[in-house]
């Protein structure tokens, strides 16, 4: 075994300059599908990260009926121990208690149905970093009372700016209409095309004078220090709180779970897409390689060398290309992908589109240890499924009409 090996090293030098454009060919269709893959990695980890940091949070606490009626009587029962716990759990990074009614608002020239969020200032700048997305305006520091922060959309939509006088209409406790004059404060840009799209910010005060109760708590998002902390908090809070429903960001938003199977879709068919590709080179140069040297293998055969052993060693010298193409790919594919990785890609003259599907303007390739391992492990298969044509060639041919030839 150790002879065929060296013979099948040494044949793949015979010729260089092929053998160099192959494994040329093999480094650079892994630094492709590295480079893709990590940038479809940034994609999805944009996207879910701003679901996160400015929607959803890890984790939210309801009543058990308010994601299916979102009516302002179904508020959370006694939240007082949950935020106990919360307190306590260094998991936690921070939380915020929000009251949430849908109505309607209105300017003098337009009017939307929006979700009114009246909020915890401190723990919602905490959560969501809300402050930070004003463009115009302030955070609730002006006015005292009646002060509402709305998305440059709907200030679009409603032909409103800063300090336009805009009236909430919704359902108190009791089922009747009340409504509430509020100037605007504040206009933001959120990552959210949900919040951008319909979500409003109100003080939690002022919203529940309006309720005329001062103790509703609908909903407790949760932002944790890791994404894999989630299942540990979660089971924690259902195991204590068996009359609350608790959801992770997965279960609160289905499109995330959805945006990661067509990333995992979309990189298993770029994956084949490159193989495929790959795999026709490599049969093209193998087969090339074979044709050219029909009169060395028949002689091998005519003096003893069995068919299997030829098979074998075309197999082998198909192999030794992947072997020193791959680690090239690789290497080349790491510096790359490390090197966008921090400096990252800045797309920001698509800004509009981008944060129109609540993608951020910048993104940050990275690939896992288990994806680079999945890449060298399909080069090499493909390698080998690649080379069996060629090899079925060689053991095919007549020993006596090859030495002829």
């Amino acid at each position: 075994m150790s002879m065929l090996l060296l013979i099948a090293w040494r044949n793949i030098w015979r010729n260089p300059t092929r053998s160099i454009v192959v494994i040329a060919a093999i480094a650079v269709g892994i630094w492709a599908i590295a480079l893709t893959v990590g940038f479809i990695n940034s994609l999805s980890d944009s996207f879910i990260r701003n679901s996160i940091n400015y929607d959803y949070s890890h984790l939210q606490i309801h009543h058990p009926q308010f994601l299916q009626e979102p009516e302002a009587r179904y508020s959370i029962r006694n939240p007082r121990p949950i935020i106990d716990y919360l307190q306590r759990n260094p998991d936690v990074k921070a939380y915020s208690q929000r009251v949430l009614i849908n109505g309607m608002i209105a300017s003098t020239r337009a009017s939307a149905g929006v979700q009114i969020y009246g909020i915890n200032l401190d723990q919602e700048k905490a959560v969501t970093s809300l402050d930070s997305l004003l463009t115009e305006g302030n955070y609730f520091t002006e006015k005292p009372r009646n002060a509402i922060l709305i998305s440059r959309k709907l200030a679009d939509k409603l032909k409103a700016e800063l300090r336009t006088k805009l009236v909430l209409t919704f359902q108190d406790m009791e089922g009747n209409v009340t409504a509430g004059a509020f100037r605007v404060q504040g206009i933001f840009d959120s990552p959210s095309p949900r919040l951008n799209e319909g979500g409003i910010y109100v003080r939690q005060q002022d919203l529940n004078q309006l309720l005329g109760t001062d103790t509703l708590v609908h909903e407790i998002a949760i932002l944790l220090h890791a994404n894999t902390q989630v299942p540990a908090v979660a089971q924690a809070l259902r195991s204590s709180n068996p009359t609350a429903e608790i959801k992770t960001w997965e279960e609160l938003s289905p499109e995330l779970e959805l945006m990661q199977e067509q990333s995992n879709l979309t990189m298993a068919i770029l994956l084949v897409i490159l193989m495929v590709a790959l795999a026709f080179g490599i049969v093209n140069t193998m087969l090339m390689a074979v044709l050219e040297r029909e009169r060395e293998l028949g002689m091998l055969m005519a003096i003893g060398m069995n068919r299997q052993r030829i098979f074998s060693m075309i197999l082998m010298e198909t192999v030794f290309l992947s072997l020193v193409g791959g680690p090239i790919g690789c290497l080349l594919g790491y510096a790359t992908v490390t090197w966008l990785g921090n400096v990252g890609i800045d797309l920001s003259a698509w800004t509009k589109g981008l944060q129109q599907y609540g993608y951020s303007t910048k993104f940050f390739p990275f690939l896992s240890l288990k994806e680079y391992i999945l890449m060298v492990a399909s080069v090499l298969l493909t390698a080998i499924l690649a080379a069996m044509y060629p090899s079925y060639k060689a053991v095919r041919l007549n020993p006596i009409e090859a030495m002829r030839s």
